[in-house]
């Protein structure tokens, strides 16, 4: 059995990004706050619902995003339990801002 310690998606953003060494690279992180709470008054199934409906909402999103705008070359979201983690190329800072800014809001 072959083994693999890394994404094939970050990979292929690293890889982008050193093609085009001009770019600009960024990632995002987050976590789901006070799971553990919400866990002990829920129960942990009511909980694993709402991760994943927390996952799939916040990676529509970001496809939304990334669809209209075009100066994200590529962009990998990968969702792990109630963390996630997304990786990014963009042609220039304005929309890297612009994300950062939708994410605060």
């Amino acid at each position: 059995m072959e083994y693999r310690f890394w994404s094939k998606k970050i990979v292929n953003v690293l890889r982008i990004k050193n093609s085009f060494q001009s770019k600009i690279l960024f990632g995002i992180t987050g976590d789901l706050d006070n799971l553990g709470i919400f866990v002990s008054k829920q129960g942990r199934a009511t909980a694993e619902n709402l991760v994943e409906t927390y996952n799939h909402i916040i990676g529509a999103y970001c496809n939304d995003f990334v669809q209209t705008h075009q100066d994200i070359i590529e962009f990998a979201f990968l969702p792990s339990g109630e963390e996630i983690f997304a990786i990014g190329v963009a042609d220039n800072q304005d929309v890297v801002d612009l994300a950062i800014r939708r994410i605060r809001r």
